[in-house]
């Protein structure tokens, strides 16, 4: 290659060597400020995404915290209601309640695991039964000293005491083998002031299960007026509970009352409280003794509540159907004028006694 080719040739590297250098310049440039365009519009989003983030994670610690805190408020919560859940165990199991006692017992025994505790619930299940046994034993002896005719009169007023206090003890009451049939009516109508609900109520039933023979002594208690408003209840209701299991004697009932007593059985039917008057009316309503119209008319006047008259009005239509043919029209005539005096469920009451005389 001669000379003047090599200068040549070295010319032309020289001119693509400034060629790449000019494009590799317009490179850089147009890179430079794509760049800078890119970090320009990126820096605001990174900037409001670190916020959110950073906002989102202390937002979450901040929960986690709380959360952390109501769960170790809640194991304190916890162990304090276990603690008072497993004083209330002991409560019963030390109950002097024998009722109370058993239950506990029959539920532990039934629902723990196999094993040593179930074990020793059953076998204090079995103790607890056993005392049961006892004390219905006891009563069954103090019942039977009570009513023993050879017995002095404080012998057998401590034997119905003991019995009293025996019964009020006994575990389950409803079923157990002994029945208070054995005391006499007198005696039950004295539970009937007595301070526990269960003997109460037994008495109650027991008296109502003797039938007609509770009627005089019953009225004798009611007409004195010096008893308690337990027994004056009582007295009621052992009368209802009769009267319902023997509504075809009404008639023999109703000879075994006097004037005196319907009047004090129509006073208990307007009384202010609600057991008392309900109660005594549904006695006069089944018994539906013709005898007690005008006296229940006079009554009437005297009520100033609506729901006293209410109650009259029933006992008005329970006698209804049993007014003599004789007196019909004398009735209807007298029970038409009370209509509209005091409202519309009294005036159908009152309807209803005039058609049955029809």
């Amino acid at each position: 290659m001669t000379p003047e080719e090599v200068d040549i040739e070295k010319a032309q590297i020289e001119a693509e060597i400034k060629r790449y250098e000019i494009r590799a310049g317009v490179w850089k440039v147009a890179l430079g400020t794509a760049l800078v365009g890119i970090a320009a519009a990126f820096f605001p989003f990174a900037q409001q995404y670190a916020t959110v983030y950073f906002s989102v994670k202390i937002e979450t610690m901040k929960q986690q915290a709380a959360l952390d805190t109501a769960l170790r408020e809640a194991q304190l919560t916890g162990t304090t209601l276990n603690r008072k859940f497993l004083d209330s165990i002991a409560e019963e199991g030390r109950s002097s309640n024998l009722d109370e006692r058993i239950v506990l017992a029959e539920y532990y025994a039934y629902l723990s695991d196999q094993g040593e505790e179930r074990i020793r619930w059953e076998g204090f299940l079995k103790h607890l039964y056993d005392l049961r046994e006892q004390k219905r034993a006891a009563v069954v002896d103090a019942i039977t000293k009570a009513t023993n005719e050879k017995s002095t009169a404080t012998e057998i007023a401590v034997a119905q005491a003991q019995a009293r206090l025996l019964v009020e003890s006994a575990a389950s009451v409803q079923s157990a083998p002994y029945s208070m049939s054995t005391l006499d009516i007198q005696s039950l109508i004295n539970l009937l002031d007595d301070d526990s609900d269960a003997i109460r109520q037994r008495a109650q039933k027991a008296l109502g299960d003797r039938g007609l023979v509770i009627v005089r002594p019953v009225m004798a208690e009611l007409r004195t007026g010096s008893h308690s408003k337990a027994k004056r209840l009582g007295l009621l209701i052992a009368l209802t509970e009769m009267m319902r299991k023997n509504k075809s004697n009404r008639r023999q009932i109703s000879s075994l009352l006097t004037i005196d007593d319907l009047e004090v059985l129509l006073e208990h039917a307007i009384d202010q409280n609600r057991m008392v008057h309900i109660h005594a009316a549904e006695f006069l309503y089944d018994l539906g003794d013709p005898e007690i119209f005008n006296a229940t008319l006079a009554l009437w006047n005297d009520s100033t509540t609506d729901s006293g008259k209410f109650n009259l009005a029933l006992v008005l239509k329970g006698l209804a159907p049993f007014v003599p043919g004789n007196k019909q029209r004398e009735f209807q005539s007298k029970l038409t004028s009370l209509l509209g005096s005091v409202g519309p469920k009294t005036d159908k009451l009152l309807k209803d006694a005039i058609s049955l005389m029809n």
